[in-house]
């Protein structure tokens, strides 16, 4: 179950956070332009991203994120943000992803990654530099990704 949803300089979502605190169907409502549809397009976009390993730009060289789906109306962004909690079979995880486009050509890039479960990481990424830890928040294996993924 969803418990969580942070989405920052995603489209029209500036400092967004959505937090669910009960088990129960949610109905969203509202105008059009709200962000209904772009809530749902943040979830499919996280699953591709870190489930699937899609890469940050397409084959066709469109950006998935940063580009044209920067929020124009708020300060300069200079990163997107987005965070994920969740219950599953009673244990809470927390993921976050933060993308840039701090590279010479403004290509994105995974700036930041990370998983935690009942609020220990288990997984982090920083500049393309992963690290596995163990329970006890110790390194235990550590190698480099491309940054694109």
């Amino acid at each position: 179950m969803i418990k969580r949803i942070a989405i920052d300089g995603y489209k029209c979502f500036s400092k967004f956070d959505f937090t669910l605190d009960v088990p129960s169907f949610v109905f969203f409502s509202g105008r059009n332009g709200s962000g209904k549809s772009t809530l749902f397009e943040v979830l499919a976009l996280v699953r591709d991203v870190a489930g699937r390993g899609i890469p940050l730009v397409a084959d066709d060289g469109t950006f998935l994120v940063m580009g044209s789906t920067v929020t124009r109306w708020s300060e300069k962004v200079e990163a997107q943000t987005f965070e994920i909690e969740t219950a599953i079979d009673g244990l809470n995880y927390r993921y976050r992803l933060v993308v840039d486009a701090k590279t010479p050509d403004h290509t994105p890039r995974v700036h930041q990654e990370s998983l935690e479960c009942e609020g220990k990481t288990v997984f982090s990424c920083q500049d393309g530099a992963v690290s596995l830890l163990n329970s006890r928040g110790q390194k235990k294996v550590g190698f480099h990704v491309d940054w694109s993924k």
